[in-house]
């Protein structure tokens, strides 16, 4: 979405290549769980790497689990998602890319209100900037009046 005015912490590319893999990390997951023995096992390892590694992802991203005006929602979102995973048969459900969806969208809200906030404090700033610049125009203007005032009384002085 052009235009929008501020830099999302997660790009639309960043966000598709994040969707993409977690929907392939969910499909080898449907598969491993229906596969006996090992399957789960295998299915435990693949959702504890493809975990970790969204945490790191979105931690060079900028995105932090543990601050942040949406951090709660983030983190229980991430925590359920991984006990789902972590948990047997549910691990075959498409928890990871909707951790990921989620986790994307929030941070996005996120990325919306500071840049609000920003812009809010930025038209603050201009505003006492320009109080002040008026201030200082209108006491320079009366510093002028009293001036040319003086300067006429003086003039009228030595000319009575």
């Amino acid at each position: 979405m052009a235009g929008e005015g501020y830099k999302r912490r997660v790009g639309n590319f960043t966000a598709i290549a994040m969707l993409l893999l977690a929907i392939v990390v969910d499909a080898v997951q449907v598969l491993l769980v229906f596969l006996p023995g090992i399957g789960i096992m295998f299915s435990f390892i693949l959702s504890f790497a493809a975990g970790s590694g969204y945490l790191l992802w979105f931690g060079f991203a900028g995105v932090s689990f543990m601050s942040g005006k949406k951090a709660t929602a983030k983190f229980l979102t991430t925590l359920s998602s991984m006990a789902l995973e972590l948990t047997g048969l549910l691990s075959a459900l498409p928890m990871m890319t909707a951790n990921v969806a989620v986790v994307i969208v929030l941070s996005r809200m996120e990325d919306a209100e500071t840049a609000r906030e920003q812009r809010a404090a930025l038209a603050a700033s201009q505003k006492a900037a320009n109080d002040n610049q008026q201030r200082y125009a209108e006491a320079r203007q009366a510093q002028e009046d009293a001036l040319e005032e003086e300067t006429e009384e003086g003039e009228r002085r030595r000319a009575a």
